[in-house]
């Protein structure tokens, strides 16, 4: 699988028309790749975590900005699964430290938030996938929110004259 996912990412950067989504080379085994890895993540939630699958992870964020609509739409729900998972397993052990978490982390939520920005201006198959985008959105920012509050420099000091001022 994870050779099958990097031959596309690779042939995508090297592909020099891709207008016609048929033509490009990888996605139906790289989308099918991507179907496997959902059905044994919903059997074993907590393979999300796992450090060697993230690459696979990397891969899955990459392909949120492939022209093929179905490798968009399979990676924006493994995307909100691994969400998912973060949040019950949070509700279920309040220990769990956000940063230790890949897709947690605050550039990758940024880059998931502004890949989803982008799929926001591509044409949509239907209404379910525009509201998994504004889901996941939601969810990042709010993931990049929560990372911001906890920074004291961006906390406001005061207000002065109307205006907020941040911390020096």
């Amino acid at each position: 699988m994870r050779r099958i996912l990097q031959s596309a990412v690779i042939a995508l950067t090297h592909e020099q028309d891709i207008s016609n989504e048929a033509v490009i080379p990888w996605w139906k085994e790289a989308y099918y790749s991507l179907i496997m890895l959902e059905k044994i993540l919903h059997q074993f939630h907590n393979l999300c975590f796992a450090s060697y699958l993230e690459d696979i992870w990397e891969t899955i964020c990459e392909f949120l900005l492939h022209p093929h609509l179905w490798l968009r739409n399979i990676s924006n729900r493994l995307v909100s699964f691994y969400f998912a998972v973060v949040t019950n397993t949070c509700n279920e052990n309040k220990e769990m430290s956000m940063e230790t978490l890949f897709l947690m982390r605050p550039s990758k939520l940024f880059s998931i938030a502004a890949s989803l920005c982008c799929q926001l201006k591509a044409p949509l198959i239907d209404d379910a996938a525009g509201a998994l985008i504004m889901k996941n959105l939601v969810f990042s920012i709010c993931g990049l929110h929560s990372f911001l509050g906890k920074n004291e420099y961006m906390k406001p000091r005061k207000l002065i004259g109307g205006e907020l001022e941040l911390s020096q």
